[in-house]
């Protein structure tokens, strides 16, 4: 096996990058053959979600103009959520997760280069005829090949053209995704029933609902078809008429105008990606008055827009749930009439080992500084040097 890799290395043109990509996901596949609860990842989600006539399966979309944005509504039952940002064999990726049952299932995930990789269902599945040389890859498979070992989509193409692998489907699930990268590049990748079906942006900007959209490449969006036809025409009209200075507000529009608020599956979940900043904006049960923001590379989420008190959470290994952020914003919310004045807490917990949490309260806007010192007074850390509006706040100090 070691021999075959060592020739395929020598070969290839790729060289060292793709024997090093290719290493790590046979690693990685073997490790999900005995990992049964990897495949419970969209299997369960997308199962609960084609069943019944009245289906919404999400909308996503990426634009590339004089801003790169992407977006994506989820639909689907009212559950809870988690918003965590995790490390496993390769890149930080931000993590959307849905529990159904005892299990977390990610729905989507971009990476802390600013690749984004979501699935949603697809009718009808194009079921692929898979060759001897070729191997499959589920759509499972594909979001963590993705977002865990590339930044950017040209790469992610080329790897699976030059390692032959097939995007396959699984019995009862049908699926299709979108991947979008900082490189000017997005494609909707869709199996083939004799090879992949890679569909790139036009004129700058992709949609994606529930039909194959490689049917329809080439075609005016008009003639357009299918299940999710009437969302797809929504999105793309009005990107269309502002792609050319297209902004985060434009990306909120096109949620707006395409979110589900009837059903079995209303818009849980509403997000946009700022690539470029590797920033996850985030609206709860389609209250776009009020906006989360995650910071990829920094580990945090805060109340960004529409709170009366700014409120910034450490998203440590396990996350935080959508109850647990509503009722921390709304408690805080209900508690900034209470801040009288400048407040600093006890740290907790006290004593420490790596970490531990600073809570602290301002009465009113002003310069606030908080920084670590030594037993000999010297500054060894500078926690906060800002200009902080009334509330209460919590800081993290990692030793």
């Amino acid at each position: 096996f070691l021999g075959m890799l060592n020739r395929f290395w020598k070969i290839h043109l790729w060289g060292r990058k793709l024997s090093s990509v290719l290493i790590k996901t046979m690693r990685y596949s073997m490790k999900q053959l005995c990992n049964n609860s990897f495949y419970l990842l969209l299997i369960m989600l997308c199962s609960i979600i084609i069943i019944g006539k009245e289906t919404k399966a999400c909308t996503s979309f990426a634009v590339y103009s004089s801003n790169i944005y992407f977006g994506l509504n989820l639909d689907w039952q009212n559950t809870e959520m988690k918003f965590s940002i995790r490390q496993n064999e390769g890149y930080k990726v931000f993590n959307l997760e849905l529990l159904s049952g005892s299990n977390w299932l990610i729905s989507c995930g971009f990476n802390e280069h600013g690749l984004l990789s979501t699935s949603q269902m697809v009718n009808p599945g194009v079921n692929a005829v898979i060759k001897p040389n070729e191997i499959p890859v589920d759509f499972g498979a594909l979001y963590r090949i993705s977002t865990d070992f590339f930044s950017d989509t040209d790469s992610l193409k080329d790897f699976f053209q030059t390692t032959q692998r097939r995007l396959m489907q699984v019995q009862h699930i049908k699926l299709h995704s979108l991947l979008a990268g900082i490189n000017g590049s997005a494609f909707v990748a869709e199996s083939g029933t004799d090879s992949n079906m890679f569909t790139t942006q036009e004129n700058n900007f992709v949609v994606m609902t529930n039909f194959n959209n490689h049917y329809f490449w080439g075609k005016p969006y008009t003639q357009v078809t299918g299940l999710g036809a009437d969302r797809y025409k929504t999105a793309y009209e009005y990107i269309q008429e502002n792609v050319s200075n297209f902004s985060i507000d434009n990306g909120w529009e096109v949620l707006k105008r395409v979110k589900q608020t009837s059903g079995s599956y209303p818009t849980i979940c509403s997000l946009v990606f700022d690539p470029l900043n590797k920033y996850v904006y985030i609206v709860l049960h389609r209250n776009f008055t009020k906006v989360y923001r995650v910071s990829v590379t920094e580990n945090y989420i805060e109340t960004y827009s529409g709170f009366d008190t700014y409120v910034k959470l450490d998203l440590g290994a396990d996350g935080i749930t959508s109850t647990n952020l509503l009722s921390i914003t709304k408690t805080e919310e209900n508690e900034i009439a209470s801040v009288k004045e400048f407040n600093l807490q006890q740290n907790y917990p006290n004593p420490f080992n790596a970490q531990t949490v600073i809570r602290f309260s301002v009465p009113f806007e002003q310069k606030v500084e908080i920084k670590i010192y030594d037993i000999l007074e010297n500054e060894i850390d500078c926690l906060i040097d800002d200009v902080i509006n009334t509330g209460e706040y919590t800081t993290r100090f990692d030793a």
